[in-house]
């Protein structure tokens, strides 16, 4: 739950820096009539990318620069260091998919709201509030 969280809050602040810093080329792109699922989209993907940059590193580093403490445990009451290696890659792989599907779902979730059904674009500080006519 607290790598989901890390990676929840890393995708959305890269997501919100990422609409602030391209205001201006969402809206051009809007008024080109390009449908807003792609012109947000890409900002999706990079902050996903941003968000499971923590987790992969950690399994990067595991078992080579660190031992995980389940590993160690185990290892230590006994158990098999091969079989020991599995649980922690099956948990590093657990914790990986549960990161990518909670930011994943809130990101295409959250992604999806900033547009209504007249496919406007609405940009946070944006003095439009929905459902009002400018």
């Amino acid at each position: 739950m607290g790598n989901a969280m890390t990676g929840l809050s890393l995708a959305l602040k890269s997501f919100e820096t990422s609409l602030q810093g391209q205001q201006t080329r969402i809206r051009t792109l809007v008024n080109l009539g390009v449908r807003p699922q792609r012109i947000l989209f890409p900002l999706v993907r990079t902050a996903l990318e941003t968000a499971l940059l923590p987790t992969l590193n950690s399994m990067l580093g595991m078992g080579i620069v660190f031992l995980p403490g389940m590993m160690t445990g185990q290892i230590l009451a006994g158990a098999d260091p091969a079989t020991a290696i599995l649980y922690q890659g099956s948990i590093m792989m657990a914790i990986c998919a549960t990161v990518c599907l909670t930011v994943l779902s809130a990101l295409l979730w959250g992604y999806r709201s900033l547009w209504d059904a007249d496919m406007c674009i609405r940009l946070p500080g944006d003095a439009r509030q929905p459902g009002r006519k400018a």
